[in-house]
């Protein structure tokens, strides 16, 4: 694996931008990009993608050729010929009904719930990725142990007949392994809640900045004066400052005693580059590195050859979470009739649209790119004002409450959809609707005793308690 590239827009949380400006890696790649657009008519949804990959390091962009296999997978899950591959975009069109076509990389449905007083829908589908939560954390966490192996083997032998070698080496060892394990697992929580969309909240970004900078100060690495300084490297530092940035911090953590600002080899990032490069080169897990970069293109020139300082690299980003390859984007829009009573996406009223903007993992990288996968869901109901009104005077079921009757109505057998259909179409708003509705009973339901209590599960009842709810409501 070559040096790590990522995308300037991947940066989810503040734990990674951190750690990724420390590295200063940031680079612009390729990556294929997608707009879904998608249409509900009952309960068939109307799909539109359009693709295309294009370069994200220039402005424009450039358009490039489709990934081998992409524009098969794709026209097969749409029922379509192949296109001619080329630099352009593609377009894919298609209807279904339940499950949804495996065209991005992934799973999902569109429910359609009806019933006597209106419909509700459920729309959810991931987007590749996985829910391999251990799997994520383990991947950090054994990278987190490789960087600390790595950095305690390269200063063994740059330290070596230094006073401060011992101290230096143990530290790395111990104390800061633990720390860059913390470190991961920073990362790892801020990834899971960025991916999974709980926690939307302004404040979500500078809390996490807030916890890193409790540890940093609690750890000795840095003085609570020092924030001002921590804060801009969360920005991406010129590589001076990051340099002059990281001797404080080793100082101030490894105490007066140690020499820091007298090692020759952190004075630039030239000399620091080169001092890894050269102490590190017979380094076990570097030299696998290697040897699976040989393996990936026996065509590459040897001059392209990754040294141990990409490695280290690499591994510094697979601890904090970041894969070599960038991420795709994902754009969807799904246009709605009502607004959703719930959903993680952007409601637009004037456009009566759920828009969902989304980073996925990219079909050439493992699941451990992201700690969950893009999941997105809109639910949403539509009442039929007609009939409501009609038999109980106004729009008492909407929203999630129809949603609940829809998916309660269409558990019921035909002779029970009989019986309350009948039911329903004969109450009237000039009616004891309440005592009608708390009356019911289908005749499958068991037998009651004076206390409501029964024997057997009554099927009506929850029917007749969210009418009566909506009724409440109404008045």
């Amino acid at each position: 694996m070559p040096r790590s590239h990522i995308d300037a827009a991947a940066r989810g949380t503040v734990a990674r931008s951190a750690a990724a400006a420390i590295l200063l890696l940031f680079t612009g790649c390729s990556a294929n990009r997608y707009e879904l657009e998608m249409f509900v008519e009952g309960d068939v949804l109307h799909r539109r993608l359009t693709c295309w990959r294009e370069t994200g390091n220039e402005d424009p962009p450039k358009l490039q050729e489709m990934p081998d296999g992409e524009l098969e997978r794709i026209a097969s899950a749409y029922g379509m010929e192949v296109p001619q591959n080329g630099e352009r975009k593609f377009e894919f069109t298609g209807e279904f009904t339940g499950s949804m076509p495996d065209d991005i990389g992934g799973a999902g449905a569109l429910t359609a719930y009806e019933s006597n007083l209106g419909g509700a829908w459920i729309y959810v589908e991931r987007f590749r990725g996985g829910d391999e939560l251990t799997a994520t954390w383990d991947v950090q966490q054994r990278a987190a142990d490789e960087v600390a192996e790595a950095l305690s083997t390269w200063l063994d032998a740059e330290l070596e007949g230094s006073p401060d070698r011992e101290v230096v080496v143990e530290f790395v060892r111990g104390p800061f392994k633990k720390d860059l394990r913390n470190i991961a697992a920073y990362a790892w929580l801020g990834t899971a809640v960025d991916n999974s969309g709980w926690n939307e909240s302004e404040t979500q970004g500078f809390g996490m900045l807030v916890r890193l900078s409790q540890f940093a100060i609690e750890r000795g690495y840095i003085a609570p004066t020092d924030l001002p300084a921590f804060v801009e490297m969360m920005e991406g530092p010129e590589p001076a400052e990051l340099m002059s940035f990281v001797r404080g911090a080793l100082q101030s953590r490894l105490g007066p005693d140690v020499a820091v600002e007298e090692w020759a080899f952190l004075q630039d990032a030239e000399s620091l580059k080169e001092s890894i490069d050269t102490r590190l080169q017979d380094f076990a897990p570097y030299e696998a590195y290697r040897e699976e970069w040989r393996k990936e293109d026996a065509g590459r020139e040897m001059s392209e050859m990754p040294q141990p300082s990409d490695y280290l690299g690499d591994a510094a980003l697979r601890a904090i979470g970041w894969n070599e390859h960038p991420f795709d984007s994902l754009s969807v829009t799904l246009h709605c009739p009502v607004r959703p009573f719930r959903t993680n996406g952007d409601w637009s009223e004037e456009e009566s649209t759920v828009v969902w903007e989304e980073r996925i993992t990219p079909h050439v990288a493992d699941s451990t790119q992201r700690v969950l996968p893009a999941v997105l869901f809109a639910m949403w109901s539509d009442p039929d004002e007609d009939v409501q009104t009609a038999h109980l005077g106004g729009v008492v079921l909407e929203g999630e409450s129809l949603a609940k009757y829809g998916m309660w109505y269409s558990t019921l057998p035909p002779q029970d959809v009989a019986e309350w259909d009948e039911f329903v179409s004969g109450l009237r708003p000039t009616g004891d609707l309440r005592t009608e509705i708390e009356n019911f009973r289908f005749s499958s339901d068991p037998l009651e005793d004076a206390d409501g209590n029964a024997t057997g599960h009554v099927r009506s009842k929850q029917g007749r308690e969210l009418l009566l709810s909506g009724l409440n409501d109404d008045e």
